[in-house]
Protein backbone atom coordinates (compact mmCIF):
# COMPACT_ATOMS: atom_id res chain seq x y z
CA UNK A 1 0.00 0.00 0.00
CA UNK A 2 2.63 1.89 0.56
CA UNK A 3 4.42 2.26 -2.65
CA UNK A 4 0.68 2.59 -4.81
CA UNK A 5 0.21 5.84 -2.39
CA UNK A 6 3.61 7.05 -3.76
CA UNK A 7 3.76 5.55 -6.93
CA UNK A 8 0.14 5.14 -8.29
CA UNK A 9 -0.51 3.88 -11.58
CA UNK A 10 3.61 4.19 -12.58
CA UNK A 11 4.42 1.83 -9.61
CA UNK A 12 5.69 -1.00 -12.07
CA UNK A 13 7.50 2.25 -14.56
CA UNK A 14 9.24 3.35 -11.80
CA UNK A 15 10.26 -0.19 -10.77
CA UNK A 16 11.18 -1.26 -14.03
CA UNK A 17 13.41 1.76 -14.61
CA UNK A 18 15.57 1.20 -11.03
CA UNK A 19 15.98 -2.34 -12.30
CA UNK A 20 17.52 -1.09 -15.30
CA UNK A 21 19.45 1.70 -13.88
CA UNK A 22 20.72 -0.97 -11.38
CA UNK A 23 21.43 -3.33 -14.61
CA UNK A 24 23.51 -0.41 -16.28
CA UNK A 25 25.08 0.87 -13.41
CA UNK A 26 26.78 -2.47 -12.74
CA UNK A 27 27.60 -3.25 -16.60
CA UNK A 28 31.02 -2.51 -16.31
CA UNK A 29 32.13 -4.74 -13.45
CA UNK A 30 29.76 -7.47 -14.77
CA UNK A 31 31.21 -7.30 -18.04
CA UNK A 32 34.85 -7.89 -16.75
CA UNK A 33 33.91 -10.55 -14.60
CA UNK A 34 32.11 -11.99 -17.05
CA UNK A 35 34.63 -11.78 -19.45
CA UNK A 36 37.27 -13.50 -17.27
CA UNK A 37 34.95 -16.46 -16.26
CA UNK A 38 34.40 -16.61 -20.46
CA UNK A 39 38.17 -16.94 -20.57
CA UNK A 40 38.62 -19.22 -18.16
CA UNK A 41 36.89 -21.68 -19.82
CA UNK A 42 38.63 -21.01 -22.89
CA UNK A 43 35.31 -20.16 -24.41
CA UNK A 44 34.40 -17.06 -27.05
CA UNK A 45 31.20 -14.85 -25.82
CA UNK A 46 30.23 -13.94 -29.57
CA UNK A 47 29.40 -17.57 -29.91
CA UNK A 48 26.01 -18.30 -28.27
CA UNK A 49 26.95 -22.35 -28.26
CA UNK A 50 30.18 -21.35 -26.02
CA UNK A 51 27.54 -18.96 -24.13
CA UNK A 52 25.28 -22.11 -23.48
CA UNK A 53 28.27 -23.96 -22.52
CA UNK A 54 29.78 -21.09 -19.95
CA UNK A 55 26.15 -21.20 -18.34
CA UNK A 56 25.88 -25.11 -17.78
CA UNK A 57 29.44 -24.60 -16.39
CA UNK A 58 28.35 -21.77 -14.08
CA UNK A 59 25.55 -23.85 -13.06
CA UNK A 60 27.97 -26.51 -11.99
CA UNK A 61 29.57 -23.59 -9.87
CA UNK A 62 26.71 -21.95 -8.27
CA UNK A 63 25.11 -25.26 -6.52
CA UNK A 64 28.01 -25.05 -4.26
CA UNK A 65 28.11 -21.39 -4.20
CA UNK A 66 24.66 -20.05 -4.93
CA UNK A 67 22.20 -19.44 -2.15
CA UNK A 68 19.31 -19.16 -4.55
CA UNK A 69 20.51 -22.50 -6.59
CA UNK A 70 17.98 -24.57 -7.53
CA UNK A 71 14.58 -22.56 -7.48
CA UNK A 72 14.58 -22.75 -11.47
CA UNK A 73 14.86 -26.33 -13.61
CA UNK A 74 16.38 -25.53 -16.63
CA UNK A 75 16.23 -27.24 -20.26
CA UNK A 76 18.15 -26.39 -22.88
CA UNK A 77 16.47 -26.14 -26.31
CA UNK A 78 18.89 -25.01 -29.27
CA UNK A 79 22.47 -24.42 -29.62
CA UNK A 80 23.73 -22.46 -32.06
CA UNK A 81 26.33 -20.26 -32.97
CA UNK A 82 23.97 -17.33 -33.35
CA UNK A 83 20.99 -18.30 -31.54
CA UNK A 84 20.63 -20.22 -27.67
CA UNK A 85 17.02 -20.79 -26.37
CA UNK A 86 16.70 -22.18 -22.84
CA UNK A 87 13.51 -23.16 -21.07
CA UNK A 88 12.72 -22.79 -17.45
CA UNK A 89 10.22 -25.74 -16.46
CA UNK A 90 9.81 -25.30 -13.30
CA UNK A 91 10.43 -21.99 -10.77
CA UNK A 92 9.99 -21.43 -7.57
CA UNK A 93 9.02 -17.88 -7.59
CA UNK A 94 6.36 -18.74 -10.21
CA UNK A 95 5.16 -21.59 -8.05
CA UNK A 96 4.90 -19.29 -4.92
CA UNK A 97 3.11 -15.93 -6.16
CA UNK A 98 0.70 -18.59 -8.34
CA UNK A 99 -0.13 -19.80 -4.71
CA UNK A 100 -1.86 -16.28 -4.05
CA UNK A 101 -2.85 -15.97 -7.03
CA UNK A 102 -0.36 -13.14 -7.29
CA UNK A 103 1.22 -14.42 -10.86
CA UNK A 104 1.05 -10.53 -12.37
CA UNK A 105 3.06 -8.98 -9.14
CA UNK A 106 5.47 -12.16 -9.54
CA UNK A 107 5.28 -11.75 -13.20
CA UNK A 108 6.70 -7.77 -13.27
CA UNK A 109 9.27 -8.30 -10.26
CA UNK A 110 10.60 -11.27 -11.70
CA UNK A 111 9.82 -12.01 -15.64
CA UNK A 112 9.18 -8.21 -16.88
CA UNK A 113 12.72 -7.24 -15.93
CA UNK A 114 14.73 -10.54 -17.41
CA UNK A 115 15.24 -7.77 -20.59
CA UNK A 116 17.60 -6.03 -18.13
CA UNK A 117 20.07 -8.57 -17.89
CA UNK A 118 19.24 -10.84 -20.91
CA UNK A 119 19.26 -8.14 -24.02
CA UNK A 120 22.39 -6.97 -24.85
CA UNK A 121 23.79 -8.77 -21.73
CA UNK A 122 27.27 -7.02 -20.19
CA UNK A 123 29.24 -10.24 -21.95
CA UNK A 124 28.28 -9.45 -25.37
CA UNK A 125 25.99 -6.01 -26.11
CA UNK A 126 25.26 -7.63 -29.91
CA UNK A 127 23.17 -10.15 -28.14
CA UNK A 128 19.21 -9.71 -28.35
CA UNK A 129 16.58 -11.64 -26.42
CA UNK A 130 13.03 -12.19 -26.54
CA UNK A 131 11.04 -13.86 -24.20
CA UNK A 132 7.47 -14.83 -25.46
CA UNK A 133 5.84 -17.17 -22.90
CA UNK A 134 6.55 -17.13 -18.83
CA UNK A 135 5.18 -19.84 -16.71
CA UNK A 136 3.70 -16.27 -14.09
CA UNK A 137 1.16 -15.99 -17.44
CA UNK A 138 0.16 -19.67 -17.51
CA UNK A 139 2.58 -21.23 -19.92
CA UNK A 140 3.97 -24.31 -18.98
CA UNK A 141 7.50 -23.16 -19.35
CA UNK A 142 9.23 -19.72 -19.55
CA UNK A 143 11.60 -19.58 -22.79
CA UNK A 144 15.15 -17.47 -23.15
CA UNK A 145 15.89 -16.76 -26.71
CA UNK A 146 19.21 -15.15 -27.32
CA UNK A 147 20.25 -14.52 -30.78
CA UNK A 148 23.17 -12.22 -32.60
CA UNK A 149 20.84 -10.63 -35.63
CA UNK A 150 22.26 -11.17 -38.87
CA UNK A 151 23.50 -8.51 -40.70
CA UNK A 152 20.57 -6.48 -42.17
CA UNK A 153 17.81 -7.91 -39.49
CA UNK A 154 16.07 -5.97 -37.42
CA UNK A 155 17.84 -5.36 -33.79
CA UNK A 156 14.49 -4.91 -32.03
CA UNK A 157 13.43 -8.20 -30.12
Amino acid sequence: PLLLSRYGDNLWKAYHEAVFEMAESTRDSRRAEDLASFHQYQLDPENLADVAEWHALTDQEDWRNNHVFGLQERELVECLQNRYVHKVTRCYYADLWKRYNLAEIGYQIHCATDTAWWDRPAWNSKVRFKQPQTLMQGADACIFIQYIPESGEMNEP
